[in-house]
């Protein structure tokens, strides 16, 4: 499980009362401009009623999206794995993760660098050739 801070905690918990509220903004049912004139409002008042409405929904989806962003953010990110009984998410790229993800390939040789045995002849112009075929430079 992972741990949070109570400032964590306090984000989250209003990051969800303003996604709550965002989307009942965006799914109110507003009242059309046919709804306003049964009632009776003028059309002055009606467009200024109709921009707020579409300035508050452009508003909540523009929220939204930022939420979502946030949210995205918040997310652990990487290759989780328990230290001392807590769970961190350790970096995709770090040494540690990479050879975690390393360890499903132990039975294959050709995925590691040390396939020869002590005291063997190494061909170096033979080396420099697999390493350019592979894309690299020598």
């Amino acid at each position: 499980m992972f741990h949070l801070a109570q400032t964590e905690i306090d984000d989250i918990l209003f990051s969800n009362q303003v996604e709550l509220i965002v989307t009942s903004t965006i799914n109110h049912p507003f009242p059309s401009d046919d709804d306003l004139k049964i009632q009776g409002v003028s059309e002055n008042e009606r467009l200024k009623i109709l921009a707020y409405i579409e300035s508050a929904k452009s508003d909540a989806l523009a929220i939204q999206q930022k939420l979502e962003s946030i949210n995205t953010h918040l997310q652990p990110q990487g290759i989780p794995i328990e230290i001392d009984g807590e769970m961190i998410a350790l970096s995709p790229n770090s040494a540690e993760a990479k050879a975690i993800q390393r360890l499903n390939d132990l039975e294959d040789p050709d995925k590691w660098i040390t396939v020869m045995e002590r005291d063997e002849e190494v061909d170096l112009e033979e080396l420099d050739k697999k390493i350019r075929e592979s894309g690299y430079l020598v």
